[in-house]
């Protein structure tokens, strides 16, 4: 068998694969047993039907000689990629340019050659991190919050208070508006959950009070029949409470955190907590840096098949999040105010960047002969499943059952922290 190979842009190959008689004979045997014992004529037994009948019935020599091409020209090309070592990415475009002899051409993706700069000088600093106390204070006032008690109070509202609201939206001249109307709606003055301005017309009411007000909508409310329209709304508020925050003092911390422990021990504990999660985030961006700045340095024609997988996978990734906040796939594209089409030409040069990254991470890994053995990727998922509740034990045995999607990603992941373990010191 004749191969020859000739690199195209844009990381594609084109390979001419010429097949000898011996193969032509081998796949012709090949192709007359499968039909001895598909094809069915009368007065012979399977697998006993004369060669020149059993043509006969398929449709003559020509139609056997398709028969013998289906055979031979993908055993061929899969002997051809694996002596010659090309990664295929992607289907390749076949042109046959004769039949008997087989003689073909195949245009195919290939994974990109990548080469490497001297990274091992590539250095970039880790921040050092600290926590401000206005940061611990945040905090502080937060699990507060959470903990705090409501009471009704008679007053007029005011920011901070807890309120359950009435209200229907109406066109200027009075006609009501669909999807506008809520009945003992919960609203935290000051949080913003409502349309910009709203709020800010409910501060001062008291409760049974009712009020009638104009705003308009924002151009970029998600609602397109809505944005930019001036609306009436009329408001009764039926329930108005303020929020009673407990002492900072032992009991409370004791009360939150389930340990006796003093006020300045609990603010500790929120210090060494936020510095730990700082210093994740800043290791996580030193490792992207060092991965962008040799990226730089490397010129890689990526396929575009490589680009439009990562573009799929990033759409998928986004419907995923909005499952999981309930928001439907449709009304996060109206809320951006993007097809499907328009957002995934925008994620382009994004998607590019992440395969380059990729690719450049993979070979790096390849030329410091990073493993993961299977045992220590067992050893790390047991670890992370003594860590969840009783009742997600079994879901997660099968996610990370060997070979399974969990048990990859944490290989994957595992092998990325080798190599910035061993390389970014």
């Amino acid at each position: 068998m004749k191969i020859q190979i000739k690199k195209l842009a844009k990381s594609k190959v084109e390979i001419e694969i010429e097949t000898t008689d011996e193969q032509w004979e081998k796949a012709r045997k090949t192709a007359l047993a499968k039909m001895s014992q598909e094809v069915k004529v009368d007065g012979f037994r399977k697998g006993h039907v004369p060669e020149k009948i059993l043509i006969e019935k398929v449709g003559g020599e020509h139609a056997m000689e398709h028969q013998i091409i289906d055979i031979l020209m993908p055993k061929s090309y899969s002997e051809a990629i694996n002596k010659e070592k090309i990664a295929v990415i992607a289907r390749p475009e076949v042109e046959i340019i004769t039949q008997k002899p087989l003689v073909y051409k195949v245009k195919v993706d290939v994974y990109p050659e990548v080469k490497l700069p001297d990274y091992k000088k590539v250095n970039v600093p880790l921040k050092t991190e600290k926590v401000a106390k206005k940061e611990i204070d945040a905090w502080v006032e937060n699990f507060r919050k959470q903990a705090a008690e409501y009471r009704e109070v008679k007053r007029a509202a005011k920011k901070g208070d807890r309120t359950e609201i009435d209200f229907e939206g109406f066109t200027p001249d009075g006609v009501p508006l669909e999807n506008t109307k809520s009945k003992n709606h919960p609203v935290v003055l000051g949080e913003n959950t409502l349309i910009p301005g709203f709020e800010e017309h409910v501060v001062g009411m008291k409760t049974g009070e009712e009020k009638e007000f104009s705003i308009t909508f924002p151009k970029e409310y998600h609602a397109k029949n809505m944005a930019g329209k001036k609306t009436k709304f009329k408001v009764k508020l039926n329930k108005l409470t303020e929020s009673i925050l407990p002492e900072l003092n032992a009991e409370f911390v004791q009360k939150i955190t389930g340990t006796k422990k003093t006020v300045d021990e609990f603010r500790k504990e929120i210090e060494t907590s936020l510095l730990e999660k700082k210093s994740k985030d800043a290791q996580v961006k030193r490792e992207n840096k060092w991965l962008e700045e040799i990226a730089k340095k490397v010129k890689i024609e990526i396929p575009e098949v490589l680009i439009s997988e990562e573009v799929e996978f990033m759409i998928d990734d986004l419907k995923m999040q909005g499952l999981q906040q309930g928001l439907p796939w449709e009304k996060h594209l109206e809320h951006m105010k993007k097809t499907e089409e328009e957002l995934k030409k925008e994620m382009q040069k994004t998607a590019e960047q992440r395969v380059k990254l990729r690719l450049v991470a993979q070979e790096i890994i390849k030329e410091e002969k990073i493993i993961v053995e299977d045992d220590e990727v067992l050893k790390a998922s047991k670890v992370l499943l003594a860590k969840q509740p009783p009742q997600n034990q079994e879901k997660y045995k099968e996610f990370y059952k060997q070979d399974g999607k969990g048990f990859l990603q944490l290989k994957n992941q595992m092998v990325f922290e080798k190599m910035f373990s061993k390389l970014l010191k």
